[in-house]
């Protein structure tokens, strides 16, 4: 799932935060389901496919 996109692109494509995006990668943040179905939606890609690099 690989798109050599970068957080900012990511929070545009997503709608959400730089900063949320930011404290994802870092492990400081687990995202809800929302923020997850945002994720999901951002990337174009299936459940299965965000949930299984968790």
């Amino acid at each position: 799932m690989a798109r050599g996109w970068t957080q900012e692109r990511l929070a545009e494509q997503s709608d959400l935060s730089l900063r949320y995006i930011q404290w994802l990668e870092a492990g400081k943040k687990f995202p809800r389901v929302e923020a997850l179905q945002k994720l999901r939606h951002g990337l174009g890609c299936e459940w299965n496919d965000l949930l299984a690099r968790l």
